[in-house]
């Protein structure tokens, strides 16, 4: 992973899913960054960048 991290790539975790599953932020990578919902976040990056989420 920090080899993507290092490439420009960002990995977001959703505190709403970490508190639903009893996880702790110490658990993930020093890479991994949090935001507070995950869903927000996607619709932020759809609407603002210009970013396409695509669901199998």
């Amino acid at each position: 992973m920090s080899a993507l991290v290092a490439r420009g790539v960002r990995f977001e975790v959703c505190e709403i899913t970490l508190r639903n599953r009893g996880l702790k932020k110490e658990q993930f990578i020093l890479d991994a960054r949090f935001t507070p919902s995950g869903v927000v976040r996607v619709a932020q990056l759809q609407n603002r960048e210009r970013y396409a989420y695509i669901k199998p």
